[in-house]
């Protein structure tokens, strides 16, 4: 027993009420604990009434702390699954390009199609955009004079618009827990759990991020327009969900953006582009030539 609370002493000597707690912290997260459970149990014992609610005191901070780190993660996630889908519809219409600009037509296809109509552009109508393939002469040559081009719908825009405002509005909250986390972190000696909650951001502040010479992007599949991309640096930290980090106490932090209840892809978007597909099986035209 002598041996035992000598080798307590030993550890804990000099040790404020706060860094025994921090020694506990950090003592969960080794393979092999210094302390054992008896251990701590003495340690706490010896300490009197104001080390002990300092101690305790300690430990409520960092469970807390540790709450803002999970809901940090949430955050995180909801952001990537934003920026997902947001590159889904993106990728759609750089295939459309791909596809468009690596057509070749051959002579008998246009030349002896009457459907042709001089002047008038060959009209592809997809799900998402109306694929132009030129203007044709009055040769019907089977080259396209004045280019290609793929038109959106203006529902695919609409959706693009939700998507990069829920995605900012997102990562406004996550700069903003970041932010908390890293101040109390600091504050109480706690550097990998600043570490961590960089882990949990980077992911989502890198996914739109240009490398080789901004010929990709780091985590989207290819280049992000500048309006419909996240600009992690230029997103400014929510103050009132900062506000509210700080002050939670109770376990019920919830982030400024949820008041405003960010608007979600509504149903009416999808069913819009179902009844666009519905017209043109039915033969719905437009001036041109439509396929």
């Amino acid at each position: 027993m002598a041996s035992v609370e000598k080798r307590l002493e030993h550890i804990t000597r000099g040790l404020s009420a706060e860094q025994k707690a921090k020694l506990v912290i950090e003592d969960g997260f080794r393979e092999h604990p210094i302390l054992s459970p008896a251990e701590r149990h003495r340690m706490c014992a010896a300490m009197g009434t104001e080390g002990a609610q300092r101690y305790n005191a300690y430990l409520d901070r960092y469970d807390r702390l540790r709450e803002l780190q999970l809901f940090l993660g949430i955050l995180a996630s909801q952001a990537m699954k934003d920026l997902l889908e947001r590159d889904r519809i993106l990728w759609h219409l750089d295939a459309l390009e791909w596809l468009t600009d690596h057509l070749a037509f051959s002579r008998p296809l246009f030349a002896d199609n009457l459907n042709l109509k001089p002047g008038r552009p060959i009209t592809v109508r997809t799900l998402f955009a109306d694929v132009r393939l030129g203007v044709w002469g009055k040769e019907r040559s089977p080259f396209p004079t004045k280019g290609s081009m793929v038109e959106a719908r203006p529902v695919v825009h609409q959706a693009l618009d939700i998507y990069v405002q829920r995605i900012r509005a997102t990562a406004a909250d996550m700069r903003a827990v970041l932010h908390h986390i890293t101040e109390e972190a600091r504050a109480m000696e706690l550097d990998y759990m600043e570490g961590a909650a960089l882990r949990a951001v980077q992911d989502v502040r890198e996914h739109d991020v240009m490398e080789d010479g901004g010929a990709i992007a780091k985590g989207a599949i290819f280049p992000v327009p500048d309006e419909w991309a996240l600009q992690w640096d230029a997103v400014e930290e929510n103050p009132e969900t900062l506000r509210r980090a700080r002050v939670s106490t109770d376990g019920h932090f919830y982030p400024a953006s949820m008041d405003r209840g960010i608007e979600m892809l509504r149903p009416r978007h999808f069913e819009d582009m179902k009844r666009l597909a519905r017209d043109e099986r039915h033969g719905s035209i437009e001036d041109g030539n439509q396929r």
